[in-house]
């Protein structure tokens, strides 16, 4: 079963996409069978792994993860792996993100167990995985808080700057209300 490992903080520009992808190619390079999910709207992960030429072309992008969590809360049959996993040319496998993974705490929101449709995608994938890698975005919402069940681990990127720390310790707040309720996460 995959180890999988959020990167998050609420402060952007802290080196999160650049840590996700870093950690993701590194684990590919050992031989390790890794996804990496780009879990922010921004899309930079995906940008950085080459699925597209230009930006613009992610909106054409079919499944991103906000449609497999559509799935998932709709209790349908998640489609083959290979239909929507994408093999990129440095050996991770990518599910990619586009503008629609903003509409993901909107969607979420007046759903009951909200906090947990991440997690149940993932779930059905963990086995096909040595490490499942989430970039988030930096928001706190109700995808965050589905990336903290999900992981087992998280990385807080940080800067030398009071906004950063700031960002780390919300973090570590929320994760640790989470571990008092049962939650896998850190």
């Amino acid at each position: 079963m995959a180890k999988v490992i959020a990167i998050m903080n609420e402060k952007g520009g802290v080196g999160k996409t650049a840590t996700a992808t870093a950690l993701a190619y590194l684990l590919a390079k050992y031989g390790k069978k890794t996804l990496l999910i780009d879990y922010d709207g921004q899309a930079n992960a995906s940008l950085l792994c080459g699925i597209v030429e230009q930006p613009n072309e992610l909106n054409d992008i079919k499944i991103t993860i906000a449609e497999l969590i559509e799935i998932v809360v709709d209790d349908k049959a998640l489609p083959e792996p290979g239909q929507y996993i994408i093999e990129c040319k440095n050996g991770i496998d990518l599910i990619p993100a586009n503008s629609k993974v903003f509409s993901i705490d909107r969607f979420l929101s007046s759903l009951d167990f909200r906090e947990r449709y991440l997690d149940k995608y993932i779930c059905a994938i963990k086995g096909l995985y040595d490490y499942i890698i989430l970039d988030c975005n930096p928001q706190t919402g109700i995808a965050a808080i589905n990336a903290m069940i999900a992981a087992d681990s998280i990385i807080i990127p940080t800067q030398p700057d009071m906004l950063s720390i700031q960002g780390l310790s919300s973090r570590l707040s929320i994760a640790s209300a989470l571990k008092k309720w049962g939650t896998r996460t850190l």
